[in-house]
């Protein structure tokens, strides 16, 4: 392999690998939208707040949801899945350019 095509493969990798650790943190912050939700419906669904983009509501109320977000994120099942795939795709690529490469790119925690 020459050393340009070399250097793309690497370029290829790293990018792949910042794809990957962007599409799990995405991934994170759904998942920790969904447990407040869960954590509010059980503990005083009285106290939800949907509100449209940036409404006034007091910043002391920890159960503000913004509608849109959850109805079109958090709870969009078929967006969750193509990002799962998409996570799948990432991994199985990073993985054939490290084997190619002979490196490891390790993954953000």
């Amino acid at each position: 392999m020459s050393e340009e095509n070399r250097a793309a493969r690497l370029y290829e990798l790293e990018k792949t690998t910042r794809d990957f650790n962007s599409l799990i943190e995405t991934l994170n912050l759904i998942k920790e939208k969904m447990i407040t939700f869960a954590f509010a419906i059980e503990k005083d669904p009285l106290s939800i707040i949907f509100v449209d983009h940036d409404s006034s509501v007091p910043p002391e109320n920890q159960f503000k949801f913004n509608f849109d977000e959850l109805d079109n994120q958090v709870f969009d099942l078929g967006e969750i899945e193509q990002m799962i795939i998409h996570i799948k795709k990432l991994s199985e690529k990073k993985e054939q350019l490290e084997k190619e490469l002979g490196v490891h790119f390790a993954f953000d925690d």
